[in-house]
């Protein structure tokens, strides 16, 4: 069994749980897929991308040419267009005149975009470059996210790439440990929720802030990014929606004995879920609504193992839904941005992707929950065979890893 040791660039001290399930399970994938002894060693997103941080350089490149087989570039947001990534318009930073020198085989495993519609994506002419020069590269593998990561990439940089491959996300694999769950209820429903408050301007923005963002293009929406915060429209859809939202859980609640599990993926979760709480019937905030802790990405087997004991998930984030439907639990997804929306009709699941401002969002939700509490078990057959067969896509890719390390799958 030949030994590979495999630096493994990812968010591995993210306070972001969701950084956990990428992380595990795609280490778990390749540990089954590869016929190898495989050990990973964690280097830190955070620490190239932090203000005072490291930056990709020539120490980088001599250490994972010193140190390991290959360089594993871990699922993440990688292509979110930020100003500073000046050398090749996304998070791995690496200038280009140094990439010739790395010497060891590269595997972008399912990065994906966080990109907004009018956001300026700052150094699209860089990332061109660097994607043609990929192109040119055997020894390495590039691979985006299953959530419409391709088909944006394309559209942003006009031109197709067949270098570009979209595998299965794989948080869907996250490995669990059992454990009791104190915030589950004996008796009941139990509904895990994540709700989402990253990015406010842009995911409860409405007509006014895309037409302010038509007007003011380029470096000047950061500024505005700032300002708009602030900007009542931002507050009052989301509380329509929160409103909504409430209204829906509590007209099922009325049907069934419902527990709430509210379960915050980041920091950025904790004030709209208390926004969410206000807008419930007293007496269901008082004795039906529970929240899980916020962990880091180290305890995501613990954190995960609540999803796969739960009956349902309500999920505004992709690290919500994905780890939920890989342990075989149904979900409907409260879409405020596309990639949730294509990823579920990429999967088959369409018709349980509800825009978070949707005018009859209450009845929807009332809808897909009766219908999937209905239909348990062909749900969860169904489920079954989606990630079977996403376990077979990831499976080929894997095959591709495999043959580029030189081991055998």
């Amino acid at each position: 069994m030949k030994r590979l040791r495999i630096i493994h660039l990812a968010n591995h001290h993210s306070e972001n749980i969701g950084n956990g399930a990428l992380i595990s399970g795609t280490e778990r994938v390749l540990r089954e897929d590869l016929n190898g002894d495989l050990t990973f060693v964690p280097e830190l997103w955070a620490d190239y991308t932090a203000l005072e941080g490291k930056r990709f350089g020539e120490a980088f490149v001599e250490q994972v040419n010193r140190e390991a087989d290959a360089l594993l570039v871990g699922a993440a947001v990688t292509l979110d267009g930020r100003v500073k990534y000046r050398h090749t318009g996304m998070r791995f930073d690496l200038p280009l005149h140094l990439w010739p020198r790395l010497e060891k085989p590269i595997i972008f495993y399912a990065i994906s975009h966080r990109h907004w519609p009018l956001q300026t994506y700052h150094h699209a002419d860089r990332l061109a470059e660097t994607l043609r020069y990929i192109e040119s590269r055997p020894d390495i593998l590039f691979s985006v996210r299953n959530d419409g990561t391709k088909e944006w990439l394309e559209r942003l940089l006009g031109f197709a790439s067949e270098k570009v491959v979209a595998i299965p996300d794989p948080a869907l694999y996250v490995p669990t440990r059992e454990a009791w769950h104190p915030e589950l209820g004996e008796g009941g429903l139990n509904v895990v929720m994540s709700l989402s408050n990253e990015d406010p301007v842009y995911r409860y923005g409405g007509k006014l802030q895309r037409l302010a963002w038509k007007s003011f293009p380029g470096k000047d929406q950061g500024l505005l990014t700032r300002l708009w915060r602030h900007f009542p429209e931002v507050k009052l859809r989301r509380r329509w929606y929160l409103m909504r939202l409430a209204q829906a859980l509590a007209a099922v609640a009325r049907e069934q004995e419902t527990n709430l599990i509210l379960c915050p993926h980041s920091s950025d979760d904790l004030a709209i879920m208390e926004e969410f709480i206000h807008r419930l019937p007293a007496r269901m905030a008082m004795y039906r609504v529970a929240c899980a802790g916020l962990l880091p990405a180290s305890r995501a087997a613990y954190f995960y193992d609540l999803y796969r004991q739960a009956d349902l998930a309500l999920s505004m984030r992709i690290h919500s839904m994905s780890p939920a439907l890989g342990l075989g639990t149904p979900v409907i997804t409260l879409d405020s941005e596309t990639r949730m929306t294509q990823f579920m009709k990429n999967v088959g699941l369409g018709d349980f992707a509800l825009n978070i401002f949707e005018a009859d969002l209450t009845k929807k939700v009332q809808q897909l929950i009766s219908y999937i509490l209905s239909h348990r078990k062909e749900m969860r057959q169904k489920i079954q065979k989606i990630g079977a067969d996403m376990r077979k896509q990831t499976r080929a890719f894997n095959q591709n890893v495999a043959s580029l390390l030189n081991v055998a799958g």
